[in-house]
């Protein structure tokens, strides 16, 4: 089992990653996630995100986090990404009624994409890939 470095800062530890982003210009998104949620390729709620990345099968993962989260919701979500080789996209500008709205809910604090064509579309869009 792989371990984080025992390192105080957490900021540290987020630059060791290196499958996470910190994605300041949220746009590219918006009309992205409508089209995910409406063709049913976004899992939202702990547990389903949960057993979504500890599923083997599964290749590529995307885990989507917005910027209001708690510290330690936050913490907890990037080291399970990283055990799982998800990639992280932490939206700096999108609170969690923002990103909610653009996928049709009421409050949404994460969500993964399930497809693996719409991964790797959304990264090649923001030139992550």
């Amino acid at each position: 089992m792989v371990r984080f470095p025992k390192i105080s800062d957490f900021k540290e530890i987020m630059m060791e990653i290196e499958r996470y982003y910190e994605i300041q210009k949220d746009q590219a998104l918006i009309g992205f996630l409508g089209i995910a949620a409406k063709t049913r390729k976004i899992i939202i709620g702990k547990d389903h995100i949960k057993s979504y990345l500890k599923t083997q099968k599964i290749t590529k993962k995307l885990l989507i986090l917005a910027s209001d989260i708690s510290e330690g919701q936050k913490k907890d979500w990037i080291h399970r990404g990283y055990y799982a080789g998800a990639t992280i996209l932490y939206l700096c500008h999108t609170p969690k009624m923002r990103l909610a709205q653009l996928i049709g809910k009421t409050e949404v604090s994460a969500l993964a994409i399930t497809d693996e064509r719409m991964i790797d579309g959304l990264l090649a869009k923001l030139d992550l890939s």
